[in-house]
């Protein structure tokens, strides 16, 4: 198995290829070069391994026996290689290249939606396995390939004669974005479009066989609490066929197993990233996997054994490995063993209480190292990033659990109603009712826990999140009277101006039914800067300033309502950096803030 470690000296990260026995073993490092090595490819035979490689500039693509050598450059694509697959006879290369900005050129024109005019440029080529010719399969037409940084949106047949993608159609009036499935022939003469439905698609793969194409699409009728639904679209008859119909949650990646008559995929079930499988006869879907965060799952082609990333609140990502029954799970590598075995960790259990309306709402209470339940500790609640996805057994890289944990506060994320993971019917709960069932949600579930845990200080509460959290942070912080401070990293202060300074904007129109200029009116309760504030508590404002989902302007609109109002409030903007802090100097030097403000 080959697989990517990323190491970080200060702002520098340094990403290397291992090899590693499926069955165990100690990993042998395969690249060595400083900067980027990754994204590998296996060739076909098993002797020869691709991977992206930024070591003579651009990033391009290198190829490397297994058993040691130089690496060798294959393409040399002016502007580089963002990412690519290698068909599986090892004939042609498909290559994603996304446009660079020009720091030259200080004037931009828009004409369109920005979002929709930045991303016509992005190329879909096909090389030569030799990397001496290449072609755009997609010139002349109005097609755009859709490029996801966590799943591989474009797959090669068996015989490496056809290429499905997923690509964006513009088709739909609303700004509501539509991805659809497309096979193309390799040598360029052929775009065929598979799905027409509006609705987001992604993770398109060929069966073994070459006949079915499987996909996931998320409906624009149920718009963002839409499910993630598996699809599968029959090469010989034309149709597609939902093989999740009946099934109650959130499918999230799927590939084949090592014949055209299983799949596996993972689903959000309770706080967690399942792996199911499920024949296509029969459509019986069987749960194989029920721990941690599951994900980037692959399928040995000899006997299905199953291979994925896990992580947990405790874990970060290590590569694991399952029978196809989800039985003989054991550990293949230990990336981070050393530095885990150096730290002391909180302990997480799960709770569940009714809410205002009796429905069952779920979430996680994280307990700081040392924990003696006769003391008393301070509580931060952390608030969900998106309005539909809650709170998962997983280590996060940035808003990281552990960290409040670690200074002696006891944690809570609770997974309110709109959470995928807990049937359909809860997530349509939501509706866009941010300030209504949502936040009667996080006032329930905080009765709960001072109730339930006599351990927890009513008397420092912080309220704490990103996004969707940051706006349900402020608005709980400043309306209620249980919080005595509040963290707010790229808030959403007024639904109105986010929606016009956002890159976005389908977010908006999918999560509220509506274009909010049809009807201003019924945004002005979801804007924060309309309260009143009930509670004056310290407010930490953070936003990176080149944030295009939501705009910095929305943090310095908050800012300037809380001086109004005299309330203590601080704004720390990160000049480099985007929607989610990524620089390791950076994200320290949040947390410093953040304890600064808190304790």
């Amino acid at each position: 198995m080959a697989y990517c470690i990323t190491n970080y000296k200060y702002d520098n990260e340094e990403t290397d290829v291992f090899l590693i026995s499926s069955g165990g073993g100690s990993p042998r490092r395969l690249t060595t070069s400083p900067g980027y090595d990754g994204n590998p490819r296996w060739g076909p035979e098993g002797s020869m391994l691709t991977f992206l490689s930024d070591r003579r500039g651009e990033r391009q693509i290198f190829a490397i026996p297994t058993d040691g050598g130089e690496a060798q450059q294959i393409s040399r694509l002016k502007g580089g290689v963002d990412s690519f697959i290698w068909s599986k006879g090892g004939r042609y290369y498909a290559i994603i290249q996304i446009p660079k900005i020009c720091k030259k050129n200080n004037v931009k024109v828009y004409n369109t939606d920005p979002e929709k005019q930045e991303r016509t440029g992005i190329k879909l080529y096909i090389m030569t396995s030799s990397g001496t010719e290449y072609w755009n399969i997609l010139k002349g037409t109005d097609v755009v390939p859709v490029v996801s940084n966590e799943i591989c949106n474009m797959d090669f047949s068996p015989d490496g004669r056809r290429l499905t993608f997923i690509g964006y159609v513009d088709t739909i009036k609303t700004t509501r974005t539509n991805y659809e499935v497309f096979i193309a022939r390799s040598n360029g003469k052929k775009v065929r479009r598979i799905s027409f439905s509006p609705g987001i698609r992604y993770n398109p793969r060929f069966s073994p066989d070459g006949r079915y194409v499987s996909y996931i699409l998320i409906p624009w009728s149920k718009g963002r609490a839409g499910q993630g639904e598996l699809m599968i679209f029959d090469r010989h008859t034309g149709r597609t066929t939902n093989l999740t119909k009946d099934f109650n949650l959130n499918v999230n990646e799927a590939v084949w197993g090592s014949t055209s008559e299983k799949i596996f995929f993972t689903a959000s079930d309770q706080g967690r990233m399942v792996v199911f499988s499920v024949k296509l006869k029969k459509k019986k879907i069987r749960g194989l996997i029920h721990t941690g965060y599951n994900h980037n799952i692959s399928i040995s082609p000899k006997n299905d054994d199953i291979f994925m990333c896990r992580s947990s609140f405790n874990m970060p990502d290590e590569i694991f490995v399952s029978n196809e029954k989800g039985e003989k799970q054991f550990e293949l590598t230990f990336a981070n063993q050393i530095f885990l075995d150096s730290l002391q960790m909180g302990s997480v259990d799960d709770f569940w209480f009714k809410s205002f309306d009796r429905k069952n709402v779920h979430g996680f209470i994280l307990k700081p190292p040392f924990f003696d339940a006769k003391q008393k500790y301070p509580l931060v609640v952390l608030i969900q990033n998106r309005p539909h996805s809650g709170w998962h057994d997983r280590f996060e890289y940035f808003i990281n659990p552990q960290l409040f944990a670690s200074r002696g506060f006891v944690v809570a994320m609770i997974n309110l109603r709109g959470t995928k993971g807990y049937g359909k019917e809860f997530s349509a709960l939501l509706n866009g009712d941010w300030t209504g069932s949502a936040y009667r949600d996080l006032m329930s579930g905080l009765d709960f826990l001072t109730k339930r845990y006599a351990f927890i200080d009513e008397s420092r509460i912080v309220a704490a999140g990103s996004f969707y959290g940051a706006f349900l942070a402020n608005t709980a912080g400043l309306s209620s009277g249980r919080f005595s401070a509040v963290v707010s990293h790229a808030c959403i202060s007024d639904i109105v101006s986010f929606y016009t300074t956002s890159y976005k904007k389908d977010f908006t129109i999918e999560e509220f039914g509506i274009n909010p200029f049809e009807n201003i009116r019924k945004f002005d309760k979801l804007s924060v800067l309309h309260l009143r504030p009930q509670n004056r508590i310290p407010v930490l404002l953070t936003h990176g300033n080149l944030d295009l989902t939501s705009n910095v302007s929305q943090s310095f609109e908050m800012f300037s309502m809380l001086q109004f109002y005299n309330i203590k409030s601080q704004l720390v903007i990160f000049k480099d950096e985007g929607h989610v802090l990524t620089k390791p100097s950076n994200v320290k030097k949040w947390w410093e803030k953040v304890f600064d403000w808190i304790e």
